[in-house]
C-alpha cells in the first residue's frame, strides 16, 4: 500500500494531521474541507481497481485544553 498512497498523502499532507495504516486499517485526523477528503480518498480509491477503501467520515471536533 505503501507505494500507492506515498504521492498521495505528500499531496495532502497540509490536511492530514494524522495518518496511521496498519495492516488493514487506517486512522487520520483530517484538517480541511470535507470536499478536499472525499477528493483524498477517491485519490486513494483510483489507485487499483482491486484495492478499495471503505471508510466512515465522522464529523467530530474537540476544544483544546487550556493551558
Amino acid at each position: 500500500m505503501y507505494y500507492f498512497e506515498k504521492e498521495i498523502i505528500h499531496t495532502y499532507s497540509h490536511h492530514l494531521t494524522l495518518y496511521k495504516r496498519f495492516i488493514g486499517d487506517i486512522f487520520g485526523i483530517w484538517m480541511g474541507p470535507r470536499n478536499s477528503l472525499e477528493e483524498f480518498i477517491m485519490q486513494l480509491n483510483s489507485q487499483d481497481k482491486r484495492i478499495k477503501l471503505r471508510y466512515d467520515i465522522v464529523n467530530t471536533s474537540i476544544d483544546p485544553m487550556p493551558i
